[in-house]
């Protein structure tokens, strides 16, 4: 009895040392994640320089924030195309990624850009089941470039 009694009063020093040694595992940043510039952020993603190239870039505007959208449609047989995006952040005066999206199979992606809305929207571009079916859609109100004014 005296055992199970020494085992359970040691749990919850047990369970708080664990929880300490989660608190210390280091958060790792992407490179894109955030950059001062636009170029930085061209500059900075881990692609190759032929992927590089077929990157699509778009700027929008909605609410008075700031976007960049990067469109990359590559793949090896079969179609990669990934979706990133990022806010301009005014307090901090940089860009920040808010999504990153990857696919595989779509064939060819349109990015569709509602500035009126707010509505972002990825759809398939190619001859099959996928072709005008948008596969994402986000919309632009659920952000913040913690501007603090008013809208």
């Amino acid at each position: 009895m005296n055992t199970r009694r020494t085992f359970l009063l040691s749990l919850p020093v047990a369970a708080a040392g664990a929880a300490t040694a989660q608190t210390t595992t280091e958060l790792k940043i992407d490179p894109v994640d955030s950059a001062k510039t636009l170029e930085e952020i061209k500059t900075r993603l881990p692609f190759d320089d032929l992927l590089l190239a077929a990157i699509k870039w778009r700027e929008a505007t909605f609410a008075k924030q700031k976007y960049l959208f990067a469109v990359t449609n590559a793949g090896d047989g079969e179609s990669s195309i990934e979706l990133h995006g990022w806010i301009y952040n005014l307090f901090f005066k940089e860009w920040r990624r808010l999504l990153a999206i990857k696919t595989r199979g779509i064939g060819n992606a349109e990015l569709l850009i509602d500035e009126q809305k707010g509505v972002v929207s990825l759809r398939g571009r190619a001859n099959n089941d996928l072709d005008g079916v948008e596969v994402f859609r986000f919309d632009l109100r659920a952000t913040s470039d913690d501007a603090g004014y008013v809208h």
